[in-house]
Protein backbone atom coordinates (compact mmCIF):
# COMPACT_ATOMS: atom_id res chain seq x y z
CA UNK A 1 0.00 0.00 0.00
CA UNK A 2 2.93 2.61 0.62
CA UNK A 3 4.43 2.14 -2.34
CA UNK A 4 0.90 3.31 -4.13
CA UNK A 5 2.25 6.43 -2.58
CA UNK A 6 6.06 6.45 -2.74
CA UNK A 7 6.05 6.01 -6.21
CA UNK A 8 4.58 9.54 -7.43
CA UNK A 9 6.28 10.70 -4.22
CA UNK A 10 9.43 9.75 -5.88
CA UNK A 11 8.72 10.47 -9.34
CA UNK A 12 7.74 14.13 -8.55
CA UNK A 13 11.21 14.21 -6.57
CA UNK A 14 13.10 13.08 -9.94
CA UNK A 15 11.19 15.40 -11.80
CA UNK A 16 12.51 18.48 -9.44
CA UNK A 17 15.99 16.97 -9.64
CA UNK A 18 15.83 17.21 -12.92
CA UNK A 19 14.07 20.47 -13.78
CA UNK A 20 17.20 21.93 -10.91
CA UNK A 21 20.30 20.27 -12.39
CA UNK A 22 19.38 19.56 -15.90
CA UNK A 23 21.88 21.92 -18.27
CA UNK A 24 19.86 25.46 -19.21
CA UNK A 25 22.89 27.46 -20.81
CA UNK A 26 19.79 29.29 -22.95
CA UNK A 27 18.75 30.71 -19.51
CA UNK A 28 21.76 32.05 -18.19
CA UNK A 29 22.79 33.33 -21.95
CA UNK A 30 19.33 35.53 -21.38
CA UNK A 31 20.24 36.72 -17.80
CA UNK A 32 24.01 38.28 -19.75
CA UNK A 33 22.05 40.01 -22.36
CA UNK A 34 23.22 43.10 -22.40
CA UNK A 35 20.06 46.04 -21.60
CA UNK A 36 20.07 49.30 -23.40
CA UNK A 37 21.43 52.18 -21.14
CA UNK A 38 20.43 56.17 -20.49
CA UNK A 39 23.38 58.27 -20.59
CA UNK A 40 23.10 61.23 -18.13
CA UNK A 41 26.08 63.96 -17.83
CA UNK A 42 28.64 64.25 -14.84
CA UNK A 43 25.61 66.28 -13.11
CA UNK A 44 23.35 63.19 -13.51
CA UNK A 45 21.01 65.44 -16.62
CA UNK A 46 20.17 62.48 -18.87
CA UNK A 47 20.63 63.41 -22.46
CA UNK A 48 20.75 60.05 -24.44
CA UNK A 49 19.10 56.85 -24.50
CA UNK A 50 20.47 53.35 -26.22
CA UNK A 51 18.33 50.49 -27.40
CA UNK A 52 19.83 46.62 -26.78
CA UNK A 53 21.63 45.33 -30.00
CA UNK A 54 17.98 44.01 -30.87
CA UNK A 55 16.54 47.43 -31.56
CA UNK A 56 14.32 47.37 -28.01
CA UNK A 57 14.61 49.83 -25.34
CA UNK A 58 15.36 47.78 -21.82
CA UNK A 59 16.66 49.24 -18.66
CA UNK A 60 17.57 46.78 -16.07
CA UNK A 61 17.08 47.73 -12.37
CA UNK A 62 18.40 45.48 -9.35
CA UNK A 63 16.43 43.30 -7.53
CA UNK A 64 16.93 45.80 -4.07
CA UNK A 65 15.88 49.26 -6.44
CA UNK A 66 12.26 47.69 -7.60
CA UNK A 67 9.29 48.81 -5.62
CA UNK A 68 7.33 46.18 -3.78
CA UNK A 69 4.25 47.44 -5.15
CA UNK A 70 5.35 46.42 -8.56
CA UNK A 71 5.96 43.18 -7.65
CA UNK A 72 2.69 42.82 -5.91
CA UNK A 73 0.97 44.55 -9.71
CA UNK A 74 2.56 41.88 -11.83
CA UNK A 75 1.48 39.13 -9.40
CA UNK A 76 -2.37 39.99 -9.56
CA UNK A 77 -2.34 40.82 -13.79
CA UNK A 78 -0.40 37.82 -14.84
CA UNK A 79 -0.03 34.85 -11.75
CA UNK A 80 -2.23 35.15 -8.82
CA UNK A 81 -0.89 31.77 -7.51
CA UNK A 82 2.97 32.58 -8.28
CA UNK A 83 3.95 31.92 -4.60
CA UNK A 84 2.51 28.39 -4.37
CA UNK A 85 2.58 26.60 -7.37
CA UNK A 86 6.35 25.20 -9.44
CA UNK A 87 5.86 27.25 -12.71
CA UNK A 88 3.07 25.44 -13.82
CA UNK A 89 -0.14 26.53 -11.89
CA UNK A 90 -2.84 23.54 -12.18
CA UNK A 91 -5.65 25.83 -11.21
CA UNK A 92 -5.55 28.03 -14.04
CA UNK A 93 -4.68 25.00 -16.27
CA UNK A 94 -8.08 23.50 -15.20
CA UNK A 95 -9.42 26.86 -15.66
CA UNK A 96 -8.37 27.48 -19.43
CA UNK A 97 -9.65 23.79 -19.94
CA UNK A 98 -12.76 24.65 -18.44
CA UNK A 99 -13.08 28.44 -20.61
CA UNK A 100 -12.68 26.29 -23.77
CA UNK A 101 -15.79 24.31 -22.64
CA UNK A 102 -17.41 27.58 -21.72
CA UNK A 103 -18.08 27.22 -17.66
CA UNK A 104 -15.14 29.92 -16.49
CA UNK A 105 -14.81 33.14 -16.04
CA UNK A 106 -13.72 35.44 -18.68
CA UNK A 107 -10.12 36.17 -18.00
CA UNK A 108 -8.49 32.97 -16.64
CA UNK A 109 -5.45 31.57 -17.99
CA UNK A 110 -2.48 29.20 -18.36
CA UNK A 111 0.22 31.08 -19.02
CA UNK A 112 2.49 31.76 -15.25
CA UNK A 113 5.21 34.05 -15.20
CA UNK A 114 7.20 31.44 -15.40
CA UNK A 115 6.06 29.99 -18.34
CA UNK A 116 5.91 33.40 -20.04
CA UNK A 117 9.98 33.90 -18.56
CA UNK A 118 10.15 30.67 -20.04
CA UNK A 119 9.05 31.77 -23.78
CA UNK A 120 11.22 35.01 -23.73
CA UNK A 121 14.23 32.71 -22.98
CA UNK A 122 13.12 30.51 -25.81
CA UNK A 123 12.41 33.70 -28.74
CA UNK A 124 15.61 34.94 -27.32
CA UNK A 125 17.33 31.84 -28.83
CA UNK A 126 16.91 29.39 -31.79
CA UNK A 127 14.33 27.06 -29.56
CA UNK A 128 11.70 25.50 -31.27
CA UNK A 129 7.89 26.55 -30.66
CA UNK A 130 6.34 23.97 -28.22
CA UNK A 131 3.81 24.14 -25.74
CA UNK A 132 5.95 20.96 -23.44
CA UNK A 133 9.12 22.83 -23.89
CA UNK A 134 8.25 26.10 -22.54
CA UNK A 135 6.03 24.16 -19.50
CA UNK A 136 9.17 21.79 -18.93
CA UNK A 137 11.43 25.22 -18.87
CA UNK A 138 9.05 27.14 -16.32
CA UNK A 139 9.81 24.09 -13.94
CA UNK A 140 13.60 24.43 -14.89
CA UNK A 141 13.31 27.97 -14.11
CA UNK A 142 11.15 27.98 -10.90
CA UNK A 143 13.59 25.19 -9.01
CA UNK A 144 16.57 27.39 -9.81
CA UNK A 145 15.50 30.91 -9.55
CA UNK A 146 14.61 32.54 -6.18
CA UNK A 147 10.65 34.18 -6.27
CA UNK A 148 11.98 37.28 -6.05
CA UNK A 149 15.09 37.34 -8.79
CA UNK A 150 12.50 35.54 -11.06
CA UNK A 151 10.25 38.59 -10.70
CA UNK A 152 12.74 40.80 -11.03
CA UNK A 153 13.96 39.27 -14.55
CA UNK A 154 10.46 39.52 -15.50
CA UNK A 155 9.44 42.79 -14.96
CA UNK A 156 13.11 44.03 -16.48
CA UNK A 157 12.24 41.64 -19.61
CA UNK A 158 8.13 41.64 -20.35
CA UNK A 159 7.44 43.25 -23.60
CA UNK A 160 5.33 45.97 -23.72
CA UNK A 161 5.11 46.84 -27.53
CA UNK A 162 6.27 49.70 -28.87
CA UNK A 163 10.20 48.14 -28.72
CA UNK A 164 9.82 48.76 -24.78
CA UNK A 165 10.98 45.74 -22.79
CA UNK A 166 10.88 46.03 -18.86
CA UNK A 167 8.59 47.98 -16.55
CA UNK A 168 11.90 50.68 -16.61
CA UNK A 169 11.43 51.76 -20.23
CA UNK A 170 7.85 51.52 -19.56
CA UNK A 171 7.49 53.99 -16.65
CA UNK A 172 10.22 56.23 -18.25
CA UNK A 173 7.88 56.03 -21.80
CA UNK A 174 4.75 56.45 -20.25
CA UNK A 175 4.85 58.22 -17.20
CA UNK A 176 8.57 60.27 -17.88
CA UNK A 177 10.29 58.64 -14.30
CA UNK A 178 11.98 55.86 -13.54
CA UNK A 179 10.25 52.76 -12.26
CA UNK A 180 11.74 53.19 -8.70
CA UNK A 181 9.60 56.14 -7.95
CA UNK A 182 6.19 54.91 -9.79
CA UNK A 183 3.23 54.24 -7.04
CA UNK A 184 0.64 51.72 -6.64
CA UNK A 185 -1.99 53.17 -9.22
CA UNK A 186 0.77 53.74 -11.66
CA UNK A 187 2.18 50.14 -11.40
CA UNK A 188 -0.99 48.65 -11.58
CA UNK A 189 -1.78 50.36 -15.22
CA UNK A 190 1.55 49.62 -16.58
CA UNK A 191 1.41 45.83 -15.96
CA UNK A 192 -2.12 46.07 -17.96
CA UNK A 193 0.18 46.50 -21.04
CA UNK A 194 1.60 43.54 -21.74
CA UNK A 195 -1.42 41.50 -22.12
CA UNK A 196 -2.22 43.30 -25.08
CA UNK A 197 -0.24 46.59 -26.03
CA UNK A 198 -2.56 47.93 -29.01
CA UNK A 199 -5.11 48.16 -26.49
CA UNK A 200 -3.83 48.63 -23.13
CA UNK A 201 -1.08 51.66 -23.89
CA UNK A 202 -1.64 54.43 -21.92
CA UNK A 203 -1.87 56.56 -24.71
CA UNK A 204 -4.19 55.10 -26.66
CA UNK A 205 -6.09 52.90 -24.19
CA UNK A 206 -9.44 55.36 -23.78
CA UNK A 207 -10.29 53.69 -20.56
CA UNK A 208 -9.44 50.24 -21.19
CA UNK A 209 -6.19 50.17 -19.16
CA UNK A 210 -8.24 51.84 -16.28
CA UNK A 211 -10.96 49.13 -16.41
CA UNK A 212 -7.85 46.27 -16.67
CA UNK A 213 -6.20 47.61 -13.52
CA UNK A 214 -9.26 47.87 -11.55
CA UNK A 215 -10.09 44.29 -11.98
CA UNK A 216 -6.35 43.47 -11.05
CA UNK A 217 -6.55 45.75 -7.86
CA UNK A 218 -9.12 44.30 -6.70
CA UNK A 219 -7.91 40.52 -6.55
CA UNK A 220 -4.98 41.61 -5.01
CA UNK A 221 -7.15 43.69 -2.31
CA UNK A 222 -6.13 46.96 -3.50
CA UNK A 223 -8.87 50.40 -3.86
CA UNK A 224 -8.21 52.33 -6.40
CA UNK A 225 -10.43 55.18 -7.68
CA UNK A 226 -11.40 55.39 -10.89
CA UNK A 227 -10.72 59.03 -11.53
CA UNK A 228 -7.55 58.20 -9.36
CA UNK A 229 -6.54 56.00 -12.60
CA UNK A 230 -7.67 58.49 -14.97
CA UNK A 231 -5.57 61.19 -14.24
CA UNK A 232 -2.33 58.94 -14.79
CA UNK A 233 -3.96 58.09 -18.03
CA UNK A 234 -4.87 61.72 -19.07
CA UNK A 235 -1.32 62.58 -18.13
CA UNK A 236 0.27 59.88 -19.79
CA UNK A 237 -1.15 60.66 -22.88
CA UNK A 238 -0.21 64.48 -22.61
CA UNK A 239 3.19 63.91 -22.20
CA UNK A 240 3.45 61.45 -24.76
CA UNK A 241 2.33 63.81 -27.26
CA UNK A 242 4.51 66.45 -25.92
CA UNK A 243 7.79 64.42 -26.90
CA UNK A 244 9.58 62.67 -29.17
CA UNK A 245 9.82 58.90 -29.33
CA UNK A 246 13.61 58.96 -28.23
CA UNK A 247 13.08 61.54 -25.78
CA UNK A 248 10.55 59.92 -23.53
CA UNK A 249 13.12 57.55 -22.56
CA UNK A 250 15.07 60.63 -20.67
CA UNK A 251 13.57 61.91 -16.98
CA UNK A 252 15.46 65.10 -18.48
CA UNK A 253 14.82 67.49 -21.14
CA UNK A 254 17.82 68.25 -23.02
CA UNK A 255 18.28 70.14 -25.94
CA UNK A 256 18.35 68.19 -28.86
CA UNK A 257 20.71 70.63 -30.94
CA UNK A 258 23.65 69.77 -28.46
CA UNK A 259 25.25 67.40 -30.71
CA UNK A 260 25.29 64.21 -28.62
CA UNK A 261 24.31 61.71 -30.80
CA UNK A 262 28.09 61.01 -31.74
CA UNK A 263 29.61 61.16 -27.67
CA UNK A 264 26.54 58.70 -27.33
CA UNK A 265 27.29 56.39 -29.81
CA UNK A 266 31.06 56.15 -29.31
CA UNK A 267 29.96 55.67 -25.60
CA UNK A 268 27.81 52.48 -26.26
CA UNK A 269 30.21 51.07 -28.90
CA UNK A 270 31.45 48.92 -26.46
CA UNK A 271 28.57 46.90 -24.50
CA UNK A 272 28.05 46.56 -21.42
CA UNK A 273 28.59 50.19 -20.74
CA UNK A 274 29.89 50.18 -16.88
CA UNK A 275 28.73 53.31 -16.14
CA UNK A 276 26.16 55.28 -17.25
CA UNK A 277 27.37 58.87 -15.83
CA UNK A 278 29.15 60.07 -18.31
CA UNK A 279 32.41 62.63 -18.07
CA UNK A 280 30.90 65.07 -20.46
CA UNK A 281 29.61 68.53 -18.90
CA UNK A 282 26.22 69.55 -21.03
CA UNK A 283 26.89 73.16 -20.06
CA UNK A 284 30.55 72.66 -21.75
CA UNK A 285 29.07 71.29 -24.67
CA UNK A 286 26.60 73.59 -25.34
CA UNK A 287 29.26 76.23 -25.40
CA UNK A 288 30.98 74.28 -27.98
CA UNK A 289 28.22 74.00 -29.77
CA UNK A 290 27.06 77.74 -29.86
CA UNK A 291 30.62 78.91 -30.81
CA UNK A 292 31.24 76.13 -33.14
CA UNK A 293 27.20 77.57 -35.10
CA UNK A 294 28.72 81.30 -34.78
CA UNK A 295 32.16 80.61 -36.49
CA UNK A 296 30.16 78.66 -39.32
CA UNK A 297 27.85 81.91 -39.94
CA UNK A 298 30.62 83.75 -40.00
CA UNK A 299 32.26 81.58 -42.87
CA UNK A 300 28.90 80.79 -45.11
CA UNK A 301 30.79 82.63 -48.05
CA UNK A 302 33.25 80.48 -47.41
CA UNK A 303 31.88 77.40 -48.30
CA UNK A 304 32.67 75.47 -45.35
CA UNK A 305 30.47 73.08 -44.94
CA UNK A 306 31.80 70.52 -41.93
CA UNK A 307 33.16 70.72 -38.21
CA UNK A 308 34.23 69.07 -35.03
CA UNK A 309 34.93 69.67 -31.76
CA UNK A 310 36.41 67.97 -28.17
CA UNK A 311 37.20 69.39 -24.79
CA UNK A 312 39.26 67.44 -22.18
CA UNK A 313 40.04 67.76 -18.68
CA UNK A 314 43.49 68.26 -18.80
CA UNK A 315 44.60 66.77 -15.65
CA UNK A 316 42.76 63.69 -15.99
CA UNK A 317 41.72 63.46 -20.28
CA UNK A 318 38.43 62.84 -19.39
CA UNK A 319 36.01 64.06 -22.14
CA UNK A 320 33.69 66.97 -21.46
CA UNK A 321 32.47 68.02 -24.59
CA UNK A 322 32.22 65.92 -28.00
CA UNK A 323 30.86 67.03 -31.31
CA UNK A 324 30.88 64.87 -33.99
CA UNK A 325 28.66 67.23 -36.59
CA UNK A 326 28.06 70.91 -37.30
CA UNK A 327 25.27 72.03 -35.06
CA UNK A 328 21.68 71.67 -36.45
CA UNK A 329 18.50 69.98 -36.01
CA UNK A 330 18.70 66.50 -34.13
CA UNK A 331 21.22 64.66 -31.79
CA UNK A 332 23.58 64.42 -35.11
CA UNK A 333 23.46 67.59 -36.05
CA UNK A 334 24.67 68.24 -39.94
CA UNK A 335 25.65 64.81 -40.67
CA UNK A 336 25.52 61.46 -39.34
CA UNK A 337 29.52 60.82 -39.64
CA UNK A 338 31.54 61.75 -36.46
CA UNK A 339 33.89 63.86 -37.70
CA UNK A 340 36.38 63.94 -34.69
CA UNK A 341 37.14 60.36 -35.53
CA UNK A 342 37.63 61.04 -39.32
CA UNK A 343 41.35 61.26 -40.30
CA UNK A 344 42.24 64.53 -41.58
CA UNK A 345 45.34 66.72 -42.39
CA UNK A 346 46.40 68.21 -38.87
CA UNK A 347 48.56 70.71 -40.71
CA UNK A 348 51.28 71.85 -39.00
CA UNK A 349 49.70 70.58 -35.26
CA UNK A 350 52.43 67.98 -35.08
CA UNK A 351 55.24 70.54 -35.42
CA UNK A 352 55.32 70.88 -31.40
CA UNK A 353 56.00 66.80 -30.74
CA UNK A 354 58.70 67.40 -33.32
CA UNK A 355 60.28 69.50 -31.57
CA UNK A 356 60.05 67.37 -28.01
CA UNK A 357 61.65 64.69 -29.63
CA UNK A 358 64.65 66.95 -30.71
CA UNK A 359 64.67 69.28 -27.35
CA UNK A 360 65.30 65.45 -25.98
CA UNK A 361 68.20 64.32 -28.56
CA UNK A 362 69.92 67.78 -27.36
CA UNK A 363 68.60 70.23 -29.13
CA UNK A 364 67.81 73.80 -27.31
CA UNK A 365 65.10 76.64 -27.96
CA UNK A 366 68.44 78.28 -28.47
CA UNK A 367 69.83 76.36 -30.92
CA UNK A 368 70.28 77.78 -34.60
CA UNK A 369 67.82 76.19 -37.48
CA UNK A 370 68.42 77.27 -40.97
CA UNK A 371 65.32 78.60 -42.57
CA UNK A 372 66.64 78.84 -46.30
CA UNK A 373 65.74 77.22 -49.24
CA UNK A 374 66.26 73.54 -49.11
CA UNK A 375 65.38 70.29 -51.57
CA UNK A 376 65.55 67.06 -50.10
CA UNK A 377 65.52 63.74 -52.26
CA UNK A 378 66.72 62.96 -55.80
CA UNK A 379 64.57 60.71 -57.81
CA UNK A 380 61.61 62.61 -56.42
CA UNK A 381 62.66 65.98 -55.00
CA UNK A 382 60.55 67.77 -52.12
CA UNK A 383 60.97 71.62 -51.44
CA UNK A 384 59.53 72.88 -48.59
CA UNK A 385 58.29 76.17 -48.38
CA UNK A 386 56.92 78.47 -45.41
CA UNK A 387 53.42 79.34 -45.50
CA UNK A 388 53.94 83.08 -46.11
CA UNK A 389 56.40 81.91 -49.10
CA UNK A 390 59.39 83.91 -47.34
CA UNK A 391 62.72 82.42 -46.03
CA UNK A 392 64.02 84.03 -42.85
CA UNK A 393 67.36 82.78 -42.57
CA UNK A 394 69.05 81.71 -39.48
CA UNK A 395 66.54 81.33 -36.94
CA UNK A 396 66.66 79.83 -33.20
CA UNK A 397 64.48 76.51 -32.71
CA UNK A 398 62.06 78.50 -30.31
CA UNK A 399 61.12 80.92 -33.00
CA UNK A 400 60.65 78.01 -35.61
CA UNK A 401 57.79 76.28 -33.67
CA UNK A 402 56.17 79.65 -32.77
CA UNK A 403 56.15 80.71 -35.82
CA UNK A 404 54.99 77.43 -37.26
CA UNK A 405 58.11 77.72 -40.29
CA UNK A 406 57.70 74.92 -42.55
CA UNK A 407 61.37 74.55 -43.87
CA UNK A 408 63.14 74.55 -40.32
CA UNK A 409 60.30 71.79 -38.75
CA UNK A 410 61.41 69.57 -42.54
CA UNK A 411 65.32 69.78 -41.98
CA UNK A 412 64.71 68.75 -38.42
CA UNK A 413 62.39 65.49 -39.17
CA UNK A 414 65.12 64.69 -42.08
CA UNK A 415 67.99 64.85 -39.24
CA UNK A 416 65.85 62.69 -36.56
CA UNK A 417 65.05 60.23 -39.05
CA UNK A 418 61.08 58.78 -39.51
CA UNK A 419 61.81 55.67 -37.44
CA UNK A 420 62.23 57.57 -34.21
CA UNK A 421 59.99 60.07 -35.09
CA UNK A 422 57.01 57.14 -35.52
CA UNK A 423 58.27 55.48 -32.11
CA UNK A 424 57.37 58.84 -30.84
CA UNK A 425 54.21 59.32 -32.26
CA UNK A 426 53.12 55.69 -31.08
CA UNK A 427 54.11 56.53 -27.60
CA UNK A 428 51.87 59.56 -27.86
CA UNK A 429 48.84 57.64 -28.83
CA UNK A 430 48.33 59.09 -32.55
CA UNK A 431 48.07 55.94 -33.98
CA UNK A 432 46.67 57.48 -37.27
CA UNK A 433 49.53 59.63 -37.97
CA UNK A 434 51.70 56.31 -37.47
CA UNK A 435 49.84 54.31 -40.40
CA UNK A 436 49.90 57.31 -42.59
CA UNK A 437 53.12 58.92 -41.97
CA UNK A 438 55.38 56.14 -44.54
CA UNK A 439 52.90 57.36 -47.30
CA UNK A 440 53.52 60.70 -46.40
CA UNK A 441 57.45 61.03 -46.54
CA UNK A 442 58.95 64.58 -45.47
CA UNK A 443 55.46 66.44 -45.52
CA UNK A 444 54.43 64.43 -42.53
CA UNK A 445 55.18 67.19 -40.18
CA UNK A 446 53.30 69.47 -42.84
CA UNK A 447 50.36 67.86 -42.46
CA UNK A 448 50.54 65.04 -44.95
CA UNK A 449 50.10 62.61 -42.47
CA UNK A 450 46.33 62.50 -41.40
CA UNK A 451 45.07 62.48 -37.83
CA UNK A 452 42.04 62.26 -35.87
CA UNK A 453 41.09 65.03 -33.92
CA UNK A 454 40.37 63.16 -30.48
CA UNK A 455 44.17 61.75 -30.64
CA UNK A 456 45.98 64.84 -31.33
CA UNK A 457 43.83 66.76 -28.64
CA UNK A 458 44.87 63.93 -26.90
CA UNK A 459 48.36 63.92 -26.85
CA UNK A 460 48.21 68.06 -26.65
CA UNK A 461 46.67 67.46 -23.29
CA UNK A 462 49.60 65.17 -22.12
CA UNK A 463 52.26 67.85 -23.41
CA UNK A 464 49.99 70.49 -20.69
CA UNK A 465 50.24 67.74 -18.17
CA UNK A 466 54.11 67.83 -18.43
CA UNK A 467 54.28 64.75 -20.86
CA UNK A 468 51.89 62.53 -19.32
CA UNK A 469 49.85 60.43 -21.59
CA UNK A 470 46.64 58.70 -20.64
CA UNK A 471 43.62 57.21 -22.51
CA UNK A 472 41.05 59.27 -23.02
CA UNK A 473 37.99 58.58 -21.20
CA UNK A 474 34.22 58.95 -21.31
CA UNK A 475 33.08 58.25 -17.34
CA UNK A 476 34.12 60.01 -14.57
CA UNK A 477 34.68 55.98 -12.71
CA UNK A 478 37.41 55.75 -10.28
CA UNK A 479 38.27 52.77 -12.95
CA UNK A 480 40.09 55.47 -14.70
CA UNK A 481 41.87 57.50 -12.49
CA UNK A 482 45.27 59.15 -13.36
CA UNK A 483 47.42 56.34 -12.19
CA UNK A 484 47.46 54.53 -15.65
CA UNK A 485 49.26 57.83 -17.11
CA UNK A 486 52.96 57.07 -18.65
CA UNK A 487 55.46 59.32 -19.83
CA UNK A 488 55.41 60.17 -23.12
CA UNK A 489 57.24 63.75 -23.46
CA UNK A 490 60.20 64.14 -20.55
CA UNK A 491 59.02 66.61 -18.59
CA UNK A 492 61.88 69.21 -19.47
CA UNK A 493 60.77 69.24 -23.08
CA UNK A 494 57.65 69.32 -22.30
CA UNK A 495 58.05 72.49 -20.23
CA UNK A 496 60.01 73.83 -23.11
CA UNK A 497 57.52 73.15 -25.78
CA UNK A 498 54.57 74.65 -23.69
CA UNK A 499 56.64 77.37 -23.20
CA UNK A 500 57.09 78.66 -26.80
CA UNK A 501 53.45 77.74 -27.63
CA UNK A 502 52.01 80.07 -24.85
CA UNK A 503 53.98 83.15 -25.35
CA UNK A 504 53.44 85.26 -27.92
CA UNK A 505 57.15 86.66 -28.39
CA UNK A 506 57.96 83.36 -30.37
CA UNK A 507 55.38 84.30 -32.84
CA UNK A 508 56.26 87.36 -34.96
CA UNK A 509 57.55 85.68 -38.56
CA UNK A 510 54.57 83.44 -38.67
CA UNK A 511 51.51 85.51 -37.61
CA UNK A 512 50.57 89.25 -38.53
CA UNK A 513 51.69 92.17 -35.76
CA UNK A 514 47.88 92.70 -35.27
CA UNK A 515 46.74 88.97 -35.06
CA UNK A 516 44.57 88.46 -32.08
CA UNK A 517 46.97 85.72 -31.69
CA UNK A 518 49.37 87.18 -29.61
CA UNK A 519 46.82 88.04 -26.76
CA UNK A 520 46.92 84.76 -25.71
CA UNK A 521 49.79 84.23 -23.63
CA UNK A 522 49.86 81.49 -21.01
CA UNK A 523 47.66 79.30 -23.22
CA UNK A 524 49.36 76.55 -25.11
CA UNK A 525 48.29 77.18 -28.81
CA UNK A 526 48.88 75.82 -32.10
CA UNK A 527 46.92 76.12 -35.53
CA UNK A 528 47.32 74.35 -38.98
CA UNK A 529 46.10 74.79 -41.95
CA UNK A 530 45.72 72.20 -44.90
CA UNK A 531 46.58 73.38 -48.65
CA UNK A 532 43.69 74.55 -50.63
CA UNK A 533 41.97 75.04 -46.66
CA UNK A 534 39.92 72.07 -46.99
CA UNK A 535 40.92 71.46 -43.36
CA UNK A 536 41.77 74.63 -40.56
CA UNK A 537 42.82 73.02 -37.22
CA UNK A 538 43.22 74.46 -33.63
CA UNK A 539 44.19 73.11 -30.22
CA UNK A 540 44.30 75.69 -27.00
CA UNK A 541 45.38 74.28 -23.80
CA UNK A 542 46.11 75.49 -20.62
CA UNK A 543 46.35 73.60 -16.79
CA UNK A 544 42.68 73.07 -16.64
CA UNK A 545 40.65 72.26 -20.36
CA UNK A 546 42.28 70.91 -23.39
CA UNK A 547 40.51 72.23 -26.53
CA UNK A 548 40.70 70.82 -30.22
CA UNK A 549 38.61 72.46 -33.37
CA UNK A 550 38.63 71.33 -36.60
CA UNK A 551 36.76 72.81 -39.35
CA UNK A 552 36.57 72.08 -43.20
CA UNK A 553 34.71 69.77 -45.65
CA UNK A 554 34.72 66.21 -45.31
CA UNK A 555 33.61 65.72 -48.91
CA UNK A 556 37.52 67.05 -49.59
CA UNK A 557 36.07 70.07 -51.52
CA UNK A 558 37.94 73.33 -51.42
CA UNK A 559 36.73 76.07 -49.79
CA UNK A 560 36.32 80.21 -51.58
CA UNK A 561 39.09 82.40 -50.13
CA UNK A 562 41.65 81.96 -47.51
CA UNK A 563 39.78 81.74 -44.26
CA UNK A 564 42.43 80.58 -42.38
CA UNK A 565 43.08 79.00 -38.96
CA UNK A 566 42.58 81.77 -37.31
CA UNK A 567 39.01 80.83 -37.32
CA UNK A 568 39.30 77.52 -35.49
CA UNK A 569 41.76 79.02 -33.20
CA UNK A 570 38.61 82.10 -32.22
CA UNK A 571 36.44 79.00 -31.21
CA UNK A 572 39.05 77.27 -29.32
CA UNK A 573 40.19 80.25 -27.18
CA UNK A 574 36.64 81.29 -26.64
CA UNK A 575 35.63 77.92 -25.74
CA UNK A 576 38.24 77.60 -22.77
CA UNK A 577 37.54 80.87 -21.92
CA UNK A 578 34.00 80.20 -21.40
CA UNK A 579 34.57 77.04 -19.79
CA UNK A 580 37.31 78.54 -17.32
CA UNK A 581 34.96 81.31 -16.50
CA UNK A 582 32.25 79.05 -15.35
CA UNK A 583 34.28 76.47 -13.12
Amino acid sequence: MRGIFLFPLLAVLALFLAARVTPYPELEEFRLEHPGVVLSDRHGIEFAARPTRTGTYRFDLAEDTIPDHVFEAVIASEDRRFLWHPGVDPVAVASRILRSSGRAEAGSGGATIAIQLARMVRLNGAGGRTVWRDVWNALRIRSRVRPRELLTLYVNRVPFGFLVDGIEAASRYWLGKSAREIDPREAYLLFTIPRNPSRYALDRSSGHAVEAALRSANRAGRVFSRSALETVVERAVGDSRSAGTSQRFLRDVTDARSGLGHVADRITQVRPVRDSRTSVDLDVQAVVRDELAEALRETEGNRIADAAAIVLDTRTNEVRAYIGARPGDGSYGGSFIDAVQVPRSPGSTLKPFLFALAFERGYTPDTVLHDVPLRFGTDEVFIPFNFNNRFNGPVTAAVALGSSLNVPAVALYDSIGQTDFLRYMTNLGLATVVSETPRAGLGAVLGAARTRLDELVSAYAALARGGLVMPIVFTSSPCCAPSVAYRGISERAALQVTHILSSSVYRHLGFPADSFLHDHDGVILKTGTASQFTDIVAVAADQSFTVGVWMGNLDGSTVIGEPGSSLPARVALNVLSRTRASR
